[in-house]
């Protein structure tokens, strides 16, 4: 399935840091600096979630996907 994932992080590390762990996850596309497009199973869809929500600050940041 094709997966869009948008964010909005405050921090610059961490924003770094999140967009280094979506370029680890299968076929990608970064379509803007806070925009990938993911070809990814629904295993290694919620194995990338659970590590993106592992960096951010749930309370000021936010990932939509």
């Amino acid at each position: 399935m094709c997966i869009v994932i948008a964010y909005d992080i405050v921090d610059d590390k961490k924003r770094m840091r999140v967009a280094k762990e979506l370029e680890n996850f299968g076929r990608r596309v970064r379509v803007q600096k806070s925009v990938f497009e993911c070809l990814l199973d629904e295993r290694r869809f919620l194995d990338m979630k659970q590590r993106v929500e592992k960096l951010i600050d749930l309370e000021k940041d936010s990932v939509c996907y």
